[in-house]
Parts: C-alpha cells; sequence; structure tokens
C-alpha cells in the first residue's frame, strides 16, 4: 500500500458467475480468493512445471490451439465474471496463475451499469497469448474511466487455474486528463464547509422551525430560483438586511428540512449524499421533486442517475411506491422500475413488497410490465424460428395475464 490514501490493492474476493459458452465445463480452484498463498515473486520467476502440471498445459494448449483454429467460435469459451469488497478506478490487474498464465484469457471487462448491463473492455486479444509456465500475467489493461467493483474474464479451455487476482486502482480519477476534476472535487469540498455555516452569513431561511445560514453570493450565481428570490436588475433585494439577516429569515413551505439542506449542499458542491440505504433514497426522491419546483434541472439529472444506481429486485418496489406517492409522480424513475421488474418479474411478483401493494399499484404495474414481458416473449420465440425453445418466463407470463383478469372480474 502506497502513502497515497485514495490508492487501493484488493483481491478477488467472490466469484459472481461462470457461465460456459459451450457443453465443455469449467474448472478453476478455490484458492483463487483472497490473496496469493505462495511468495509473488515466484510468479515472476516462471517456474517449471512438475509432470502432472505439464500434462494438464498440455491439455489447456491443445483446447487453445482448437479454438484458435475454428476462429474463436466459442469451443471451448466461458466466461467469468469477479468481485472485489469496494468500488474502485481500476488501473492495473495482477492474475497469479498456476498454468499458461495468459494464454487462456481473450478478453478483460468492468462493469459499467448494472441494470441494463453494460461493460467496458479493459483489455483483449484475438490470439491466446503464448506461455506454458505458471507467472504473474499483467496485461497493459486501459484505465476504467469509472468506479466499479465487478470484472469479467473471457477464457478459452475447459482447464483455468488461478492463485488470485490482485486489483490495482484509486478511489478517485488520477490521470492527466483528470486533474481538472479533481481539482474541481477539491473546491466542492472547500464550499461544502460553508453550507449551514454562520461565517459570513448573509440570508437565513426557515425550514420546519429550522434556522439555515446561508450566502447570497452563491446561491444567486448557482440557482434561477434563488437569483428571483434574492435580487433585483443585477442588485441584491433591500429587503434583507445586512445588518442582522437572522432576524429576517425566508420562509420555505412544502420542502422539508433535510431535503432543502441537500439542496443547498448541492448547490455549493455540485454533489448529492449518495449512500445506499431506504432512507437516502427516499431523500433521493424528495429532493428530486425539490428540484422539479426550484427548476433546477442538473440536481434532478444528477439523483436520477444516482437512484438508477441503486435500484435492484430487492428495493425496486419499494421506490416504485415513494415515486408514485405524490401529486408530482416521477415518471423518468417509474419507467426505470418498470425495466427492473420485467427483467425478473417472476422473482418480484412473489416478494413481500409487491404482494402488500395497494390495488391501484399493483394494476399500474401489471399494466406497463405484461406489454414489456408480451414483447420479450415474441422477440424470443420469433428469433427461434423452426427450432424448439423452452422459455420459462412464458408460463410465468400466462399465469400473470390469467391472474389479471380474474382481478379484473373480481373488481367489476
Amino acid at each position: 500500500m502506497s502513502n497515497n490514501e485514495n490508492e487501493v490493492n484488493l483481491w478477488v474476493s467472490s466469484i459472481v458467475n461462470i457461465e460456459s459458452k459451450s457443453d465443455h465445463s469449467l474448472k478453476y480452484l478455490e484458492s483463487i480468493l483472497g490473496p496469493v498463498k505462495n511468495d509473488p515473486l515466484s510468479y515472476s520467476l516462471g517456474d517449471e512445471l512438475n509432470p502432472s502440471e505439464s500434462q494438464i498445459s498440455k491439455i489447456i494448449q491443445e483446447e487453445i490451439n482448437n479454438e484458435v483454429q475454428k476462429e474463436l467460435e466459442g469451443v471451448f469459451m466461458h466466461e467469468i465474471i469477479f468481485k472485489v469488497e469496494e468500488k474502485i478506478f481500476i488501473e492495473k490487474i495482477n492474475i497469479y496463475e498456476k498454468l499458461c498464465p495468459g494464454s487462456c484469457i481473450l478478453k478483460i471487462e468492468a462493469l459499467e451499469k448494472q441494470i441494463p448491463e453494460k461493460w467496458f473492455v479493459l483489455w483483449e486479444t484475438k490470439v491466446p497469448l503464448n506461455s506454458d509456465k505458471p507467472k504473474l500475467f499483467a496485461p497493459n489493461i486501459k484505465s476504467s474511466p469509472f468506479k466499479t467493483d465487478t470484472i469479467k474474464f473471457t477464457v478459452c479451455g475447459s482447464i483455468y487455474l488461478i492463485d488470485g487476482i490482485e486489483i490495482k486502482g484509486n478511489k478517485i480519477a488520477i490521470g492527466k486528463e483528470d486533474i481538472k476534476e479533481n481539482q474541481m472535487s477539491s473546491l466542492s469540498r472547500n464550499l461544502k464547509t460553508l453550507v449551514q455555516n454562520e461565517l459570513f452569513a448573509d440570508v437565513y431561511f426557515e425550514v420546519d422551525g429550522k434556522l439555515i445560514p446561508a450566502h447570497r453570493n452563491i446561491l444567486v450565481y448557482r440557482s434561477e430560483y434563488f437569483r428571483a428570490m434574492l435580487s433585483q436588475n443585477g442588485h441584491f433585494k433591500e429587503n434583507f438586511s445586512m445588518q442582522d439577516p437572522i432576524k429576517n429569515p425566508i420562509y420555505i413551505k412544502d420542502i422539508e428540512f433535510d431535503i432543502f439542506l441537500e439542496v443547498l449542499n448541492f448547490l455549493y458542491s455540485g454533489h448529492v449524499n449518495t449512500v445506499d440505504n431506504d432512507t437516502n433514497r427516499n431523500l433521493l426522491i424528495g429532493i428530486m421533486r425539490a428540484a422539479d419546483k426550484m427548476n433546477l434541472i442538473e440536481l434532478g439529472k444528477l439523483c436520477l442517475y444516482h437512484l438508477t444506481e441503486m435500484i435492484d429486485e430487492d428495493n425496486v418496489i419499494r421506490i416504485f411506491v415513494e415515486a408514485c406517492d405524490s401529486e408530482n409522480v416521477l415518471h423518468e424513475v417509474l419507467s426505470f422500475c418498470y425495466e427492473v421488474i420485467s427483467s425478473n418479474f417472476k422473482k418480484i411478483s412473489s416478494t413481500v413488497d409487491f404482494c402488500s401493494l395497494k390495488q391501484e399499484l399493483m394494476i399500474k404495474i401489471i399494466e406497463n410490465v405484461i406489454p414489456k414481458l408480451n414483447r420479450l416473449t415474441s422477440s424470443v420465440i420469433e428469433g427461434s424460428q423452426n427450432a424448439t425453445v423452452t422459455i420459462p418466463a412464458s408460463q410465468d407470463l400466462g399465469n400473470t395475464e390469467s391472474n389479471d383478469s380474474d382481478d379484473s372480474d373480481d373488481s367489476d
């Protein structure tokens, strides 16, 4: 670990998924998880293989050659998805392989977005590398332009033995092209210290009976809403006394204290709270509504981005309910919720959250999700042509439509 507190060294801590692109199964070592057990220096030396390892190495090489001859059609192709414990900007990957280091790997990708799934290629080769000794494989990867905790290897060969995968990176972007961005981050942190700070405060807001000191210069230049409130014809309005502004607070109605405070946080620093929990997800929804009221378009988009990053199968129904629970319905949030629900309708429709929905909200989901499932099913059937295809979702879809119909009859 270096002296730079933002630099991080992580080891793959879990295997998320292994998907074979052929009938050949993939074998791997459990020791892949966590730091390597042997001296890392031994991998750099490239020790000779023992007789049994040499035999396995020949099998791997034959499979790789077979794959190359067939122009990488996927005869022995597999995808392995790994995870580390923290999201970072990936800058380097060290792979401690037991046999044929690097010769099996065709592509390394980083997960950019969970839903819809989007991968960023860090490294790729068209021809497997030629190597027959265990050593450290450190491909010359592209640095990821985003934070991630998930990587994917595309490998060929039915045997792939790894002792450990080390991921090195940074908590902040440090490339030359990001220097300006990091300088702005420093400025944002400094400005954020002024939120609720009475130092040089020249205006006060009263929200839910609590006073919040603020600074007119910042608010006027950051927001048309506050510019109209605090200034006129290029000058501050005279009714806000510079002598004792605390005695003349501006009353803010229809916005909760925590939400208004986050609006100020954004205006001062350009950031919002992104802790992923139920309380903060509901707070982001409240901020989106406040942003709409104050015409803070950038803030609304930022909240939507963070919210879509947090939505998953476990919380999508709760977020859906919050997005519906107001005269100001957040249609962009609902659209994303429908996408998540339709991607795994069977699982989500059996959860307590879904079954506890009010009837009108359940009908709203069914009306918007069922057409998506119908289109998905039709697309799979058309693509199969005359082949026999098993579509697990089709049975559930039929049951859902039937249940929906039954509910309609009952309501009548």
